[in-house]
């Protein structure tokens, strides 16, 4: 009976989550592919933590569990990355000690992962991202301890190496996103970025035969980067297109 409630309560979460995808994100929810990596990750991180309980480790917060939503954050969208993350916090929740703590903690620091990624426009967003979230872990760790124990002086300074340790590992999702990229064909805002690069070679074949087309192009980027931030569209995606609309003409530039 324990384990049938266990399946129902997951079920529950897993249902939510289909749910959203196919009212609010039916293009997700209607490529199986997509699904996959979805529930794949999902899957690995919850047998991670799962084998991290079994084998008894020092802490669970070694766990890299904002990887995630990282993740998911550069691959689709805020709002996808933040209804999964709310997912696996739930279903951790089942079986961990401590789960309030964990919650809190796990979902809080996920949330700033989530935020702190909104418009990614330089890499060095990544290093900030993984300062404000080691931030998080700690004022979020302390705030629990004082509740609890009401006293500075049970404030363990040693209890925090977990928290670096798994900001340290939650930079391993980068990697990871370019090979989710490269082997389910998804084009993120790292692709995004590294296509408007005037320095790759085709935009740079662009200015060499058609200058005046490649000025046009980069009046056109900003100018509909711009407006697509004015109404909350994916400037990213949109300069790109911008860069690009007029890249034909270098077959006859006159």
């Amino acid at each position: 009976f324990v384990a049938i409630g266990q399946f129902v309560m997951i079920s529950l979460c897993v249902t939510l989550l289909m749910v959203f995808l196919y009212y609010f994100r039916p293009s997700i929810f209607n490529n199986n592919r997509l699904n996959f990596i979805i529930l794949m990750v999902i899957v690995m991180m919850l047998a991670v933590l799962s084998w991290a309980i079994s084998m008894k480790i020092p802490s669970l917060y070694y766990i890299p569990y904002c990887g995630v939503p990282i993740i998911f954050r550069v691959l689709f969208d805020t709002r996808v990355a933040l209804n999964i993350h709310l997912l696996m916090v739930l279903v951790a929740a089942l079986f961990v000690p401590n789960s309030y703590e964990f919650v809190f903690l796990q979902f809080t620091a996920g949330m700033v992962a989530i935020y702190s990624i909104k418009t990614l426009v330089k890499r060095e967003q990544f290093l900030i991202s993984s300062i404000v979230i080691l931030a998080t872990y700690i004022v979020g760790y302390m705030g629990l301890v004082l509740t609890r124990n009401g006293s500075f002086s049970t404030i363990y300074w040693a209890d925090i190496i977990p928290f670096v340790v798994s900001v340290g590992l939650t930079l391993l999702a980068y990697p990871l996103i370019y090979a989710f990229e490269r082997l389910f064909g998804i084009v993120s805002d790292l692709t995004l970025m590294e296509l408007t690069n005037s320095n790759s070679k085709l935009l740079r074949e662009l200015s060499l035969r058609a200058p005046g087309t490649f000025q046009h192009s980069l009046q056109m980027a900003n100018l509909a980067a711009e407006a697509a931030n004015k109404i909350g569209a994916n400037s990213q995606l949109v300069r790109t297109g911008a860069l690009y609309h007029d890249i034909g003409k270098m077959l006859n530039p006159a």
